[in-house]
């Protein structure tokens, strides 16, 4: 994990990404950010449970979509949307190269790994 990398994809994604469209974006995160949340701190169902509930929001999202995702995860703005980044592994199906390669620089492998 490379922590230099963070500050320049953060800068990039709140200046070039956020500021255009955190108008369309920022609903659409805030819903998902929300949906994790209340999955991961849901007591009553098992880990198991939350892992199923994980994956079938990370099977909606296109490769575009987690790679907007992981950047605005990065900005203060998201609060602590890089946790559920990483606790439902939604960059698992990152494609290599581009912003997966730069991304796995960022986030520890855990983000990348299945969790069946």
């Amino acid at each position: 994990m490379q922590k230099d990398l963070e500050p320049v994809v953060r800068g990039y994604y709140s200046d070039e990404v956020h500021q255009r469209a955190e108008g369309t974006l920022g609903p659409y995160f805030r819903v998902l950010y929300t949906i994790l949340r209340r999955i991961s701190e849901k007591e009553e169902l098992s880990e198991t449970e939350k892992a199923r509930y994980g994956n079938l929001v990370r099977s909606q999202l296109s490769s575009a979509e987690v790679a907007l995702i992981a950047a605005n995860a990065l900005t203060t703005a998201s609060n602590d949307f890089k946790r559920f980044v990483i606790e439902f592994r939604l960059l698992k199906y990152l494609p290599p190269g581009g912003y997966g390669s730069i991304l796995e620089r960022i986030y520890p492998e855990e983000a990348f790994a299945p969790r069946d």
